[in-house]
């Protein structure tokens, strides 16, 4: 393991070097001022991207990213509300295929293999992103589905006191309050960004047509935490970032349809501790990051006498150089190296993993055509993945017209539990694995001084081999994980926005629609699934739309989201469902304070719905928000 960090580290000094060589053979060049220039968050060439609308996010900081992603964007989000756990499916991937990214490091449960969005209130967050789409190469182990991005930004214009106060109250108990109070000038800048929230989650929903309504019961939450962040600019060209991440949450789980009663609940508790310093040249920049998760979680159940405890470790390494060579051409390379270390009742030891990961970017921007290729081997304990090769392209025939595309090779490794899960994990797993495609058109069909105008269309195809899946074996009693299926997935995406301002009016609508096809390719005999089959809990049409209007100081913001039939584990289907969202809100601005006031309706048409089996989902609801920040 340490000779396969040696020797990527020793190839990233000397493609770097590399970089200085060039850079002295070409002297001239690189005085101008380089066509391509260096960014801290990375695009890649041909990514089709979502960006959570942030007047949305800043209007809700009682809610989780996971809800955010559920009303603003293409995801599907499995969740009951009110507490419940939310997790991802992207393009028909699992919540395993969806790559989540905290200020550029991984946050994903190293035994579950995925996230818990619940976890992420939104008012620890400045900004989210989805890249839909496979880019292992680029991403990491697991961006099969796509990627979110979840970054805190400094604004070093933001001189003295900083400081925000939202409180929010709603139905069913809702209570929440948060508070961001700091200080700043154009060298240092200290946030700390604290809330408390808790909720009652008594709410009635619809079971079926010949039954009553049931009143949800045991669905209590209560959660706290804070995020400490500490910048400094040690000079024009470099800078230090620290953050410290604690949170706790109990909640409750109640009941499902099936069920009378439930005392069951769960302890969550996590800590988080990263930090990273950047320093960049006239045309290159290196960043070096850490980070040291902890992660308990605790789940009773007196009724069936359970007590498990599952704990794991989280420690990272990871840094990136980037240099232009000449006008047009860019190089990344990157090395990063995990260690994992997870304990539970469920493992018969406790289990230790180590990660290595090797990655570069070659990027290529001319006038009307631009390309990149990225190149991924990454290493678990030893063993290497596949080579995963990612090439995306983007073509610009007329200035409102834009092609792009994008190839790549993808793997997800298997979770701990899979491997390591008494008595049926199996450590010979091997990891998931194909290629995906996608093409896809821009149309600024609209540009003038006022108004903008935008229409884009993405087709996309991802076979992946080796799809775990927990079954039961011939004459076994017990689910194990298997390496047993394969599965297609293909679709088009649509995405329309425009917006403008007439007068004292800003308006801005945008709309997005997408169909889905993600199939088994062979039949599974225990549990019985057919060939030809889309996977459960995959929509094949999702629809969601938000419009924003803004008169003078009145606020109104309309989301609405169409998800189609899905099938679960049961071979049952699910219906199809509209949701409404309406916000009314009134900001106040004097020389120093923005003041804003805002009531949601939550569920506008009052429609009963599930978006998992046996779990109801509550009816319209109200919440009121107040929130004053200096300006």
């Amino acid at each position: 393991m340490h000779r396969a960090l040696s020797k990527g580290c020793l190839l990233f000094v000397l493609l770097f070097l590399t970089g200085w060589a060039t850079k002295l053979l070409a002297q001239e060049d690189t005085l101008s001022l380089p066509i391509i220039t260096i960014a801290e968050k990375p695009i890649f060439s041909g990514e089709q991207i979502d960006q959570v609308d942030k007047d949305v996010l800043h209007q809700q900081p009682a809610t989780h990213v996971g809800e955010l992603l559920a009303q603003s964007a293409g995801v599907f989000v499995k969740s009951f509300g009110g507490g419940s756990s939310a997790t991802t499916s992207i393009r028909g991937g699992s919540a395993e295929h969806t790559r989540v990214l905290w200020n550029g490091l991984p946050l994903e449960n190293p035994m579950l293999g995925q996230l818990d969005f619940s976890l992420l209130p939104a008012i620890f967050i400045d900004e989210v992103a989805v890249h839909y789409g496979g880019n292992t190469a680029a991403w990491g182990n697991g961006a099969i589905g796509g990627t979110v991005q979840l970054d805190n930004k400094t604004n070093w214009k933001k001189q003295n006191l900083i400081g925000q106060y939202t409180a929010t109250n709603g139905a069913f108990g809702l209570e929440q309050q948060g508070l961001k109070i700091g200080y700043g000038n154009e060298k240092f800048q200290f946030i700390n960004r604290v809330f408390y929230q808790k909720a009652d989650n008594d709410f009635n929903y619809f079971i079926s047509e010949n039954l009553p309504r049931r009143q949800q019961t045991n669905a209590a939450t209560k959660q706290w935490g804070s995020l400490q962040e500490l910048h400094y600019r040690i000079t024009p060209r470099q800078t230090l970032n620290a953050y410290f991440w604690y949170q706790t949450m109990d909640r409750q789980l109640p009941p499902h349809a099936a069920q009378t009663r439930s005392v069951a609940y769960q302890l969550d508790e996590t800590k988080r501790l990263a930090a990273d310093w950047q320093y960049a040249g006239d045309d290159w920049l290196v960043k070096a990051q850490a980070a040291w998760y902890e992660e308990d979680l605790r789940y009773v159940d007196s009724l069936i006498r359970l007590d498990d405890l599952s704990q794991f470790n989280t420690l990272l390494g990871q840094i990136t150089g980037t240099k232009n060579i000449g006008k047009i051409h860019r190089l990344t390379i990157g090395v990063q190296e995990t260690f994992y270390r997870a304990k539970t009742d469920l493992y018969e030891n406790s289990i230790t993993q180590n990660r290595l990961a090797i990655w570069s970017n070659w990027k290529t921007d001319w006038r009307r055509l631009s390309f990149d290729f990225s190149l991924r081997q990454e290493w678990q304990d030893g063993k290497h993945f596949p080579l995963v090769p990612s090439l995306g392209m983007v073509f610009r025939p007329w200035k409102w017209t834009t092609l792009r595309g994008r190839v790549s090779r993808n793997y997800r490794a298997p979770n701990l539990n899979a491997l390591y899960y008494f008595p049926t994990g199996n450590p010979d797993l091997l990891p998931e694995s194909g290629w995906s495609r996608e093409l896809g058109l821009d149309i600024h069909f609209i540009k003038s001084e006022n108004w903008t105008g935008r229409y884009s269309l993405t087709g996309f195809r991802r076979d992946i081999k080796n799809w775990i899946r927990w079954i039961l074996p011939e004459g076994s009693f017990t689910y194990a994980p298997t390496n047993i299926a394969a599965v297609k997935s293909e679709g088009l995406e649509h995405r329309l926005e425009l917006s403008g301002e007439a007068k004292n009016t800003i308006i801005k609508v945008s709309l997005g629609y997408n169909q889905l096809r993600s199939i088994h390719k062979k039949s599974i005999n225990r549990p019985q699934i057919a060939a030809g089959s889309q996977l459960i809990y995959t929509p094949k049409q999702q629809f969601f739309s938000i419009i924003k209007i803004n008169y003078q100081s009145a606020i109104f913001t309309f989301q609405h989201r169409f998800v189609g039939e899905v099938s679960t584990l049961n071979n049952n289907t699910l219906s199809e469902y509209h949701i409404s969202d309406l916000t009314l809100g009134y900001s106040l601005k004097t020389k120093q304070w923005q003041h804003q006031l805002s009531l949601r309706v939550n569920n506008l048409w009052d429609k009963d719905y599930r978006v998992l089996e046996r779990r109801g989902m509550p009816g319209r609801h109200l919440s009121f928000n107040i929130n004053t920040e200096i300006r």
